[in-house]
């Protein structure tokens, strides 16, 4: 009988050969579909699209460097610092900013459907471009600790009593390490439920105010409750007259 031990790197790299190839597989489509003539000019579509190219980038950058560490006996990220601190901030940063593309682009598609005019200037590619700039700075600067926690965890100290190389400082600097990861895969899904429940009463209001400004006209004849018919506003009322034949 096989061990799990024994299956267990078997199942580890087709795994990463089976997302690695459907997800480079998925972007490179999302890609083309983005990149079309209708849709490229769209401030959200430029959202998606560098979303995109941060998920391809992050599915490859960290399963190849994983496959060249663990399978190919290249221990360049043991061996090089520099390396393996790239590894460990990159593969936080990625993510986070790849989610932060569709949080963008939903909160495009929620200030293109407000009824204010100045929300609604904010849906162009001008002021995408710049927001989505400020918004990966903003996460490569916040992320920047992830080098300092490197070089606490990596420090040739003692293990402790509870086993955390590096003491309490190693400890305070793992717990806001883990914070952060929390955090945002928290938030950016939270917000982005939020901004789609605006998106839909907004467009709800809206469906409401157009259906009352419309021309219709309702028509009723003797038989119907007159004052039924008065008692609906924003429509023209006819009366047809109907006569029995004898």
């Amino acid at each position: 009988m096989v061990s799990l031990t024994t299956i267990t790197p078997y199942f580890t790299i087709y795994s990463f050969f089976t997302i690695l190839i459907i997800g480079t597989i998925g972007n490179i489509c999302n890609l083309i579909a983005f990149l079309s003539k209708d849709l490229r000019t769209k401030a959200c579509i430029f959202y998606m699209v560098c979303s995109s190219l941060l998920d391809l980038f992050f599915s490859n950058f960290g399963i190849i460097i994983r496959f060249a560490t663990e399978y190919f006996g290249n221990n360049l990220t043991n061996t090089n610092r520099g390396i393996c601190k790239a590894r460990n901030y990159f593969l936080v940063c990625l993510p986070i900013m790849a989610s932060t593309g569709v949080l963008l682009a939903t909160f495009d598609r929620c200030v293109s459907t407000s009824p204010n005019a100045r929300w609604r200037r904010l849906s162009s590619i001008w002021f995408a471009q710049r927001l989505f700039i400020v918004s990966m700075l903003f996460i490569l600067i916040s992320s920047s600790f992830q080098l300092v926690v490197y070089d606490i965890r990596n420090e040739n100290e003692p293990l402790n009593k509870s086993g955390i190389q590096g003491g309490g400082i190693c400890f305070i600097a793992a717990y806001f390490k883990s914070i952060q990861i929390k955090t945002s895969s928290l938030s950016i899904p939270i917000i982005e439920a939020g901004l789609t429940i605006i998106i839909y009463q907004i467009n709800d209001d809206d469906r409401f105010t157009l259906l009352r400004q419309l021309p219709f006209t309702i028509s009723y004849t003797d038989d119907d409750d007159e004052s039924n018919i008065a008692g609906v506003r924003g429509f023209q009322t006819k009366r047809i007259t109907t006569s029995n034949k004898q």
